[in-house]
């Protein structure tokens, strides 16, 4: 029997993105998913590039805010694993402190907390995560969304890249793009 081919790089991209978007799809409401946001999570910093200036021979870092439950599951996750070459490490941060952080899950429901949050967010090159109506449009670069019961993604690039990351096409193909509040539609 002929051996199977190894799967390409860009064969595993398309690979990933369709387990992603199935178990992003297929979650149903009401379902325990600690572990699907901590992997979604783990899979979007995957997806995600830095400026240059950022520097590299750091630790990635994940940090959850608000949510100690996924910052454990995320942990247990992570264990041992690398991004890019980089070491990933994860954290427990408030706020005050995502300046220091890679990948920031902002689990903060409050949407007066988020916009105050948003208004004197100076864009540093960190991606924000979050799972609160509008997160997106608010400044938010990724909003988990529940719709239909299903959990969906939307990001907004305009807030991406003002933080000078780039998400790539193989990840944004899944993805609702929305624009920040305000803007023309």
């Amino acid at each position: 029997m002929p051996k199977a081919a190894p799967i390409r790089p860009a064969g595993r991209v398309a690979l990933w993105g369709a387990a992603l978007a199935c178990a992003l799809h297929s979650q149903p409401a009401g379902a325990p998913e600690t572990g699907m946001r901590a992997a979604f999570v783990y899979q979007l910093a995957q997806y995600a590039e830095w400026p240059l200036e950022v520097d590299a021979a750091k630790p990635l870092r994940l940090c959850v805010v608000g949510d100690t439950g996924l910052a454990k599951a995320l942990t247990a996750l992570v264990a041992n694993k690398r991004i890019g070459g980089r070491r990933v490490a994860t954290s427990n941060a408030r706020l005050e402190d995502l300046q220091d952080c890679h990948v920031a899950f902002v689990a903060i429901e409050d949407g007066k907390a988020i916009r105050e949050f948003f208004s004197a967010w100076t864009f540093p090159p960190v991606l924000l995560v979050g799972e609160t109506e509008r997160f997106a449009e608010l400044g938010g670069m990724v909003n988990l969304v529940l719709e239909d019961g299903r959990v969906n993604f939307e990001v907004n690039l305009g807030s991406t890249r003002r933080a000078g990351l780039t998400l790539r096409s193989q990840l944004l193909r899944f993805a609702r793009i929305v624009k920040p509040a305000g803007s023309a539609k």
